[in-house]
């Protein structure tokens, strides 16, 4: 089972800063054995299956002479210290994407998926590392303040219900996280193209190029904050769409612009017209009676994400108030994909008879 209690530090909250990102291109050795020790006690996990994760990955064949508890773990422990760096990561994945899938590897109780993710990211917070795991993949880390931008931005387009614009962000922040090398120029045309379609919402305009949109509505951004925005859609020009060999930007450029975009469709998003037949909850703003079946549970389960990483969040900064109100609406919106889900399956099963 998981721990089923927290440690003095986390009960307390005492516990220091953590450090500047350093680390990429790297999993350090604190790291690749802080993985093994999250496994084997925080989750309790079967060492004979982790051995055979790690092994499908890296493409190894476990050591038969090796078949206790004990020889197992230091067998796995061995595999992770000499794998290259972004295998580490690989096999990250791979373990929560088993976490679930059959219980045979994990011994703990429906929480694992959450502690290993907590405990992993905490871990690398500490390590100064800039990765971290959100729903099942590693994704690239800026600092608390950047996160938190990022993580109201998305939240805040999440709630708006535009798919297209919150598609556009999540590949720039993808193409961040690319390993072992990102995709900077993506990341950046990804994301002027997110705020370009968010732009486009808000001033009702499904033509315009992002220079149009800001020239021909001078409400959007208020001055002289439009002059940045001519220069972010040029640079995103220069260094996203016409890329060249000697202009290739750097993952700092690539994050700062996301960074900048973020802020400003988390602006915009207070500008929105409202969706019609919005008139539902809006703590679960994904459904709507006008709604189609299947569009209904796309949204809703993109909302499902959302609240699965913020809960992981809250879990990560020991923000326990929040913790039981996002279970709740997560159990909610759990009931509402299932009802939907049913009526979907209702109507292809009337559409394949003919009714």
């Amino acid at each position: 089972m998981p721990r089923g209690h927290q440690s003095f530090s986390g009960r307390t909250g005492f516990k220091p800063d953590n450090p500047a990102i350093t680390i990429r291109e790297d999993a350090p050795s604190e790291l690749r054995m802080g993985i093994a020790q999250i496994l084997r006690h925080d989750c309790q996990a079967s060492p004979q299956e982790i051995r055979g994760i790690v092994c499908r990955v890296l493409r190894e064949s476990p050591n038969s002479n090796n078949w206790s508890e004990d020889p197992v773990w230091s067998e796995v422990e061995t595999l992770l210290k000499r794998c290259e760096w972004f295998k580490v990561y690989d096999i990250i994945e791979a373990v929560f994407e088993s976490i679930g899938r059959h219980d045979r590897a994990f011994r703990g109780d429906a929480r694992t998926r959450t502690v290993f993710t907590a405990e992993l990211n905490e871990l690398m917070a500490e390590l100064g590392v800039g990765w971290q795991l959100v729903e099942g993949e590693i994704r690239t880390r800026g600092d608390s303040a950047y996160e938190a931008v990022i993580h109201s931005a998305t939240n805040a387009i999440g709630q708006s219900g535009r798919a297209t614009s919150l598609n556009e962000l999540n590949q720039a922040l993808a193409d961040l996280s690319r390993r072992p090398i990102p995709d900077c120029s993506g990341a950046i045309q990804h994301a002027n193209a997110a705020l370009e379609c968010f732009c486009r919402e808000v001033a009702g305009n499904d033509r315009a190029t992002l220079g149009a949109l800001v020239n021909q509505n001078p409400e959007l951004f208020p001055k002289p904050l439009d002059n940045a925005t001519h220069a972010l859609f040029g640079y995103a020009s220069q260094f996203g769409r016409h890329i060249s060999e000697s202009k290739e930007p750097t993952h700092e450029q690539a994050m700062l612009v996301v960074g900048i975009v973020a802020i400003l469709m988390n602006y915009l998003s207070h500008k929105l017209p409202p969706v019609d037949g919005d008139d539902f909850d809006l703590r679960i703003p994904y459904f709507s009676d006008t709604d189609s079946n299947e569009a209904a549970l796309e949204r809703a389960r993109n909302y499902r994400s959302h609240l699965q990483e913020m809960i992981g969040d809250a879990v990560v900064c020991n923000r326990t108030e929040e913790i039981g109100g996002l279970n709740e609406e997560l159990a909610k919106l759990e009931g509402l994909i299932a009802e939907y889900g049913e009526r979907e399956k209702n109507r292809a099963r009337d559409a394949s008879q003919g009714h």
